[in-house]
């Protein structure tokens, strides 16, 4: 039908119709906005909510990012979905019914009698709407593969976060020194009136753990808890957003850039140590050298390095994930408008 109405069953503004004629206009806006097609006095409805549109064979609703969604018989959308006679399409607390168009004798209807027109509507539709009811048309058989890459997404970055709580709290390296064995020998003597003195054997190893939080492991810790934020936020409050996927990229890159910034800003000032005079001429890189030569240093990454890099791959991954699915829709919604 290229010729179609939409009339306002419930919410404010019941029984007002708006004809859609697609010889004439091809897409209706739908939204609180005055600019809109279709203006709803609704305070849940988004300034520009939806989209009613002709594809050229028929008409479909495309939800425009809004924060309360839309719903087709009683289920949310979240790609164009095709309608048909009677479908009831529901933006905040308005729900309109897509009707065929009434011939033109019947248009000029008084206001008090559309209202009346509009009772009927109520029973048509109902056969559409019950609970649980899969959708009949294709426009919505992608949304399972949707939803299926949603959750996904959902498993991979709560692994993340419990990778990234986890790491910060567990040790991330561990320093071990001992003498070196061709030359262990040669200080026997200095070494057993050093261990008759203190009680311990001098050539063993000598280990010094590094803890996650005595590293970056605030850091990380602090990002796992803005995205369980942001996890809570997109489970159970407002699924269809760019914004959480660019807050586990954002942060995880910047964890990321702040850590290798303190690795090199690490290194260079370990090079400039090394040239610090000392007496007769020497440097502090000579006496570490000399050191090297008698004690044997080191260091082994322990399973927080390992949790953290990994928490930190899995939150870009699914950062990435998240926000490449929401730009189709979005290119859609502004392609419709």
């Amino acid at each position: 039908m290229t010729k179609a109405m939409l009339v306002l069953q419930e919410g404010p503004g019941a029984g007002r119709t708006y004809h859609l004629d697609s010889l004439q206009k091809t897409v209706f806006s739908v939204g609180r906005s005055s600019s809109c097609d279709v203006v709803l006095n609704d305070h849940r409805s988004s300034r520009h909510h939806a989209n009613v549109q002709w594809t050229g064979r028929e008409w479909e609703v495309v939800d425009l990012q809004s924060t309360n969604g839309t719903y087709v018989n009683g289920l949310q959308i979240h790609h164009p979905y095709p309608l048909h006679g009677g479908d009831r399409v529901t933006v905040g607390d308005t729900t309109m019914v897509l009707r065929d168009a009434q011939p033109e004798s019947a248009v000029a209807v008084p206001p008090g009698a559309a209202a009346v027109a509009a009772g009927p509507v109520a029973a048509a539709p109902a056969r559409h709407a019950g609970a649980g009811q899969a959708p009949r048309r294709a426009g919505v058989a992608a949304a399972p593969a949707t939803s299926w890459g949603f959750w996904a997404a959902q498993v991979v970055l709560t692994l993340a976060v419990i990778c990234l709580a986890a790491g910060s709290l567990l040790p991330w390296l561990d320093i071990r020194g001992q003498v070196r064995q061709d030359v262990a020998p040669l200080l026997q003597q200095g070494f057993e009136i050093l261990g008759a003195l203190t009680g311990t054997d001098p050539t063993q190893m000598a280990s010094y753990t590094i803890e996650g939080l005595m590293a970056h492991g605030k850091l990380t810790l602090a990002l796992a808890v803005v995205s369980t934020a942001a996890l809570v936020v997109e489970i159970f409050f407002y699924r269809r957003s760019l914004i959480p996927g660019v807050v586990y990229l954002v942060t995880g890159l910047m964890v990321i850039a702040t850590m290798a910034f303190d690795a090199v800003n690490y290194a260079q000032h370990a090079m400039q140590i090394q040239d610090i005079d000392l007496l007769f001429g020497y440097q502090l890189g000579d006496l570490t050298e000399a050191l090297g030569t008698i004690v044997e240093i080191e260091v082994v990454p322990q399973v927080g390095v390992y949790l953290v890099g990994a928490g930190l791959a899995l939150l870009l991954m699914g950062g990435i994930a998240r926000v490449l699915s929401e730009l189709p829709g979005r290119a859609r919604a502004a392609g419709g408008g």
